[in-house]
């Protein structure tokens, strides 16, 4: 049996334990949360053959620094990061042999915006609500734990290692100046007219520094946009893009609240959610308009 204890020493930027979300609570307001880059999360445990589902560990701009006690083995995915293993550096899309003592160091990001790291085994974690991920920080009232803090103690066993073995290069996310993300259209999409629509479309915008996993601010406000009506609060989920009173276009991720009051211009297909997780602030993005049949 194999046990591999993982010591938060610094926690980065943000960090914290993700997987694929709890789906079946939006009702009572509980956001699905969940990696915001599903695809690396699934590259991440697929190096080390875990299942897809099992917890790993989201870093965001800057990672953790974490010392190991016991033996182990550990997979990086996702935005490539500057990372050491006892000051050696390593590559991202490999699985990674660890020993007791060994300490990794995730530094920035180089481009993107979030790392994965996934430790093979049975993680030692209590799931809230059947899942592992943490919180929104909505939750903080709750005393639930939105994000690490130095000192935490992630453990996994697992009975075997598996061989050394890495994802092509051929097959790894290509990280562009400017990412353009699929929609299709919304339940509001008739509110607006054409002259709203050709410009969303249109148009090059940029990630604000009002960014996080509860949504991307864009910087742009689309100078056509004329207030609706107010709205009754309605159903929203992780890709829905609304237009604030001001006309700036908001993209809400996966920490987002379930309901709200912004017209909703688009969705954002599936497929393409894990992009958006990868947005900087500054980065930019353009939208396309697809038919249904494409998510």
């Amino acid at each position: 049996m194999y046990r591999l204890r993982a010591h938060i020493i610094k926690p980065g930027l943000f960090t914290t334990i993700q997987d694929e979300g709890r789906y079946d609570h939006m009702e009572i307001g509980i956001p699905i949360g969940g990696a915001m880059d599903k695809e690396a999360m699934f590259m991440a445990n697929r190096l080390v053959e875990n299942p897809d589902h099992t917890p790993v560990l989201e870093f965001t701009m800057k990672g953790p620094l974490i010392r190991f006690e016991g033996s182990g083995m550990i997979a990086l995915a996702g935005a490539p990061f500057k990372v050491t293993l006892n000051g050696e550096s390593i590559d991202f899309y490999e699985n990674h042999e660890i020993q007791d003592g060994d300490l990794l160091e995730i530094k920035e990001a180089l481009t993107g915006c979030r790392g994965y790291m996934s430790i093979k085994g049975d993680w030692q974690d209590q799931p809230w609500l059947g899942s592992y991920s943490c919180p929104s920080i909505y939750m903080n009232d709750f005393g639930l734990e939105t994000h690490l803090k130095s000192g935490r103690v992630i453990e996994a066993t697992t009975s075997n290692i598996v061989p050394k073995t890495s994802i092509p290069a051929h097959k790894r996310p290509f990280f562009s100046d400017c990412t353009i993300i699929r929609t299709v259209t919304s339940p509001d999409f008739e509110m607006f007219d054409a002259e709203l629509i050709e410009e969303f479309y249109e148009s090059v915008f940029t990630i604000s520094n009002d960014t996080n996993r509860m949504g991307c601010r864009l910087h742009q406000n689309l100078k056509s946009y004329r207030q609706q009506v107010e709205l009754l609060s309605t159903g929203i989920v992780p890709g829905t893009i609304q237009i604030t009173n001001s006309g700036q276009p908001l993209i809400l991720t996966a920490d987002a609240q379930t309901t709200g009051g912004y017209p909703r211009i688009a969705n954002i297909i599936a497929e393409d959610l894990s992009l958006v997780g990868q947005l900087r602030p500054k980065a930019q993005v353009k939208f396309n308009l697809v038919g249904l049949e494409t998510n």
